[in-house]
């Protein structure tokens, strides 16, 4: 077995680089300085809106659509209405409708069209757009005779 001699002095400063080079790092983290950055996140929802109007200026709002009587009970009728439908929203829409008159009457059926085309999911409105559809009701001969009440609904997806 070999022997060395380590002297006071040398164990002195192997002991002094040994405790700084654990002392000096925890030293550094403890004593650097810190600086906090505010942050944060708004998460907004589209606005999806639309609106249904009488006229292409988008000015007179639609509440209730009447019809009125039917000129000629015993033909087979189609009446419609022009209606102005508006994205009000931000963000581009995909327009559907639906209405509760299938539920009262199986005799009248309706259709929403654009251009001869059905448009129920496939017509898309940008945000501050209006177009223009045609809302029809079919009435064949010899209806029932009623008063016929329905709610239609129109919506829009982004």
């Amino acid at each position: 077995m070999i022997k060395t001699k380590i002297g006071k002095t040398k164990l002195m400063l192997m002991a002094l680089a040994l405790s700084s080079v654990i002392i000096l790092p925890i030293s550094a983290y403890m004593y650097s300085t810190r600086q906090d950055v505010p942050t944060g996140i708004m998460i907004k929802t589209p606005t999806v809106q639309i609106g249904l109007y009488w006229d292409a200026g988008c000015t007179d709002p639609i509440t209730v659509i009447d019809f009125g009587a039917i000129p000629q009970p015993n033909e087979n009728t189609t009446m419609d209405k022009l209606i102005y439908i508006k994205n009000e929203g931000d963000v581009p829409l995909t327009l559907y409708w639906n209405s509760t008159l299938n539920s009262i009457t199986n005799e009248i059926t309706e259709e929403w069209l654009y251009n001869s085309e059905p448009w129920n999911g496939t017509w898309v409105l940008a945000p501050g757009a209006w177009n223009g559809f045609t809302y029809y009701i079919h009435i064949p001969q010899y209806v029932t005779i009623a008063t016929y009440n329905w709610t239609l609904t129109v919506w829009g997806i982004y």
